[in-house]
């Protein structure tokens, strides 16, 4: 089963690499259509040495020696040294030598026919009939197949898991996935509705749809950010992990942010490029996490590191289910003249948070009045 998973995924995505690579390469085909098809025209013209072009009024007396009659169109290119096109008909254009007024032979057909099956290649999906049946009929249809190959995913992936339980973000990446999908289906349906194409929606907005890339960049780079750790284990919903100064339980991943909620119950996010470019400790890969406490005491009388520890040790003793005594260290991490900065810090079991407040503020109670004993002392 997991071998034909591979090679369908596999499959899916060489063709729909392969669709974006001819869809991309022939759309910047077409963006220089107009101007090649100019340059190979403007080969037929032969300009003489001193030559000036013809007058407007000469240019128009040429077009009607062609065949042209009043209300056809003659368009004079901005450069009047390239030829002149009169337009007689739909199908029927005559091209004019600027100099003589001459008609010249087209010499852009074969590169028009390439470009008419370069369109041709590009719009290979443009529909016919009417737009509103034809746009619920994709809509349906590809909700359908969304939601199929939803199912289907999900069911592989659960029995490819040996332990019952799912991994929410797997879940949630399958419904953001669907989502977007979806809206993508939703649009092409509306546009088939109101008679659009939509790939020559595309293709028209070429220089838009540049700007608008550049503008939404982040907001992209935030979405394909959240879709990997959606289907990475190392992130989970449900860990508690640190980015940054912030540190906090994973509630939810969204495909623009990473939603945190830290121990006084405030909700934090953050953008999901920086939770990929940032260095983020995962406090939940091994059940456990560890509480450190530091704290300063003086060192002008005689200090018992060890009576503190054996207090300490004996608290911890209450909590043995969810706190690993064996990993309990008492340290001096710095000496200074008339003090020391000690820390004690213990392995506990993620997920315990009301024993794990608890726990604290009793170890601090500890260590509070041990201070106040040493002072009296």
């Amino acid at each position: 089963m997991r071998r034909i998973f591979f090679w369908t995924h596999f499959t899916i995505g060489l063709s729909v690499g392969l669709f974006i690579l001819v869809m991309a390469a022939t759309g910047a085909l077409l963006t220089y259509e107009r101007q090649v098809v100019a340059a190979v025209r403007n080969t037929a013209v032969h300009e003489a040495p001193g030559a000036k072009p013809l007058s407007l009024d000469a240019l128009a007396d040429a077009a009607v020696a062609a065949g042209a009659v009043p209300g056809n169109e003659m368009t004079i290119p901005r450069n009047r040294s390239d030829v002149v096109k009169v337009a007689k008909g739909r199908n029927d254009t005559v091209l004019l030598d600027p100099y003589t007024g001459e008609v010249l032979p087209d010499a852009s057909k074969g590169v028009r026919a390439f470009f008419s099956r370069v369109e041709a290649i590009h719009r290979w999906f443009a529909f016919t009939g009417k737009r509103t049946k034809t746009g619920e009929f994709i809509k349906n249809t590809a909700n359908l197949i969304f939601a199929l190959g939803r199912f289907i995913t999900l069911n592989i992936y659960l029995r490819q898991r040996e332990e019952s339980k799912v991994q929410p973000n797997f879940v949630v990446g399958i419904d953001r996935i669907e989502t977007l999908l979806n809206v993508i289906a939703v649009l092409i349906s509306l546009m088939l509705a109101f008679g659009i194409r939509p790939l020559e929606f595309l293709t028209s907005i070429t220089i838009v749809a540049a700007a608008i890339a550049l503008l939404t960049k982040d907001y992209i780079t935030n979405i394909v950010n959240g879709l990997i750790m959606m289907f990475s284990d190392q992130l989970e919903i449900g860990d508690k992990i640190q980015v940054g100064r912030h540190v906090g339980f994973i509630r939810d991943i969204t495909l623009i942010n990473l939603v945190l909620k830290n121990d006084s119950g405030e909700i934090i996010l953050i953008p999901n490029l920086m939770a990929l470019t940032t260095d983020v400790v995962n406090f939940s890969k091994n059940n456990t996490h560890q509480v450190i406490f530091d704290s300063e005491i003086s060192s002008k009388n005689e200090v018992h590191l060890d009576q503190l520890e054996d207090q300490l040790m004996m608290l911890l003793e209450k909590y043995s289910e969810t706190v690993f005594k064996e990993g309990a260290q008492l340290n001096v991490i710095e000496r200074k003249a008339d003090s020391l900065l000690i820390r004690f810090q213990f392995p506990i079991k993620t997920g315990e948070k009301p024993i794990e407040i608890q726990v604290k503020k009793e170890v601090n109670q500890v260590l509070i009045n041990w201070i106040h004993e040493l002072r009296k002392a």
